[in-house]
């Protein structure tokens, strides 16, 4: 499960201090302890994956591409699922020419990628209309 809470400064200070004794810090981050996510997020003309969210619908699932900082050389596509409150995910390697691809509606070659993750996304764009927002 995941929970989300906001939280003043003071025990921001405090959550960090604690998380920094026992855990090391992201090699991928800046020098600040930060990064940039990048995210292209997919839906279908009826934002049945946004409105199912809304809505709290219990079954729901959600594909994105995403990338951290500006390192192109690590993109995965992921695919968010939610069943009764509990959430998982699964994701897939996706390269920068193939993310390009998938922009430019260059869509054939998922089916035989040999990836199932992109093999059903690829079906979903051809049941569910599925395009990227």
């Amino acid at each position: 499960n995941e929970i989300k809470y906001v939280i003043d400064p003071a025990d921001r200070l405090a959550v960090r201090t604690n998380v920094q004794a026992v855990a090391e810090p992201d090699p991928y981050a800046g020098p600040d302890g930060s990064y940039r996510v990048r995210s292209l997020y997919f839906d279908n003309l009826y934002d049945m994956a946004l409105r199912d969210n809304i809505d709290g619908v219990s079954e729901r699932e959600k594909f994105r591409i995403r990338y951290y900082g500006k390192n192109t050389d690590f993109i995965r596509l992921e695919k968010k699922v939610k069943r009764a409150g509990l959430g998982y995910k699964v994701s897939a390697p996706l390269t920068a020419d193939e993310v390009r691809r998938i922009i430019d509606g260059d869509m054939a070659w998922m089916a035989v990628s040999g990836r199932g993750l992109v093999i059903e996304l690829y079906s979903k764009m051809q049941t569910q209309l599925l395009r990227l927002l």
